[in-house]
């Protein structure tokens, strides 16, 4: 188990694919680093992690933080990952 895994990861305003399909994982002392042109879905996806996405935001795949599904938590359990675990 990866401290971060990120597995299929879509996202989707109305018609609007932010990003599509991305897949990684980060172990505990690693480093990732993002990078892309304006627009490619970098922020999209840091924001999905920590589960800040706009409610108008369509989200499939997986996003998993110490083997927790983020994407299940409710707001009083992603407060806690946040204030522990994950930040940008």
């Amino acid at each position: 188990m990866s401290l971060l895994d990120v597995d299929g990861l879509s996202i989707r305003y109305r018609d609007t694919v932010a990003v599509d399909g991305l897949s990684f994982s980060v172990d505990s002392g690693e480093s990732l680093g993002l990078v892309g042109e304006s627009g490619s879905g970098k922020t999209q996806t840091a924001l999905a992690i920590m589960g800040l996405l706009p409610a108008d935001a369509r989200v499939q795949g997986e996003i998993r933080v110490n083997g927790t599904s983020v994407l299940s938590l409710n707001e009083a359990a992603l407060n806690r990952v946040r204030a522990r675990t994950v930040a940008m």
